[in-house]
């Protein structure tokens, strides 16, 4: 049995406050997490799928490494 590849990614999101249709100012927030996604490359579209809205204003991604994967015991 063939485990997939996890990534740990460590990124940032800055998010709008809005006031009356306003950036009244911004919060920037720095997150980790562990995914299950195969391609790296496809980490970034997953973490937007995820923030998307009209608050965001940047996503950046810190790091991505992959996890490593525990070898089975024989």
């Amino acid at each position: 049995m063939k485990k997939k590849p996890c990534y740990c990614v460590a990124y940032q999101v800055v998010l709008a406050r809005i006031d009356n249709g306003i950036i009244a100012g911004t919060t920037r927030t720095d997150y980790s997490l562990q995914t299950d996604t195969e391609e790296p490359n496809e980490v970034f579209a997953d973490l937007y799928a995820r923030f998307r809205s009209p608050r965001l204003l940047g996503l950046q991604i810190l790091s991505i490494l992959p996890t490593p994967v525990a070898s089975p015991v024989r």
